[in-house]
């Protein structure tokens, strides 16, 4: 089979499934809900204020439902035993990974795509001044770092050999990735009180290093939990982008190396 014919395959498979209705309602709700939750928390609310509200409320659902729409294609189909079969028949594992990350993707970042152009266009309307640099930052960035995590997902999910396994570690991913800037803050907590001179920006930029702190730094406003000031280019949109870039590749080509030697 061909990476198209094997992505045709998993979305029939994503289409029998409920997995298929609740990413397209989380994705399709996500970017609403924060221009919502933005209404809610306050009466007159600005650009700045609703375009943190949807950040808030974004950034903490698309990690999650990237990375648990792409856990259980791999390792679900070994368990069922459809990858064995599709294994039988002229076709690469190679080839496998990548026909499921293209169907995945089109789940995830089509449907999201979609729900940002309908929290952006609510957004646009309520709105009398809107930033459109910061609009469009915040689509672009938003759709890397969903791709970031539906690459994550599957990374996982080709790794390991069962489906709940890859639907645990991808939660215990996802969880680490949302505590990793905090975790970075403790530890020059822990460097400071032992009287190391470490220069706080040093942490700062460890504390990005994670698909969610660099998507937090760049969306996130200054001083706004985890934003923090650019007082180095390693801080900057360009080296985030990048940081989630490798993200969305590094760990997948590790995992489809070891799904090539793995005894099935």
């Amino acid at each position: 089979m061909s990476l198209p014919e094997v992505a045709r395959h998993d979305l029939l498979v994503v289409r029998r499934s409920l997995l298929l209705k609740a990413v397209l309602t989380v994705l399709l709700a996500a970017p609403i809900g924060g221009v919502l939750v933005g209404f809610g928390l306050g009466t007159e609310p600005t650009f700045r204020f609703l375009l943190l509200s949807m950040w808030l409320v974004v950034g903490g659902t698309i990690p999650l439902v990237g990375v648990l729409a792409a856990a259980p294609a791999v390792a679900g189909a070994r368990d069922a035993g459809r990858l064995r079969l599709l294994l039988s028949t002229p076709t690469e594992r190679a080839t496998v990974v990548g026909g499921v990350l293209c169907s995945r993707l089109l789940l995830v970042v089509g449907s999201l795509t979609v729900g940002l152009c309908l929290g952006v266009a609510g957004l646009v309307a309520v709105v009398p001044q809107v930033g459109p640099g910061r609009l469009v930052g915040f689509v672009l960035f938003t759709l890397l770092m969903a791709t970031a995590y539906v690459s994550l997902g599957l990374a996982v999910s080709v790794t390991v050999d069962t489906a709940t396994r890859a639907l645990v570690g991808s939660v215990a991913l996802f969880v680490g990735t949302l505590l990793w800037p905090q975790v970075a803050s403790v530890l020059h907590g822990i460097v400071t009180d032992l009287g190391v001179a470490v220069p706080a920006t040093a942490f700062q930029v460890l504390g990005r290093l994670s698909p969610f702190g660099a998507y937090s730094q760049v969306i996130s406003d200054t001083g706004a939990i985890y934003g923090v000031a650019v007082t180095t280019p390693l801080l900057g949109s360009g080296v985030m982008a990048t940081v989630l870039v490798a993200w969305a590749t590094l760990p997948l080509v590790i995992g489809t190396r070891r799904f090539a030697r793995a005894d099935l």
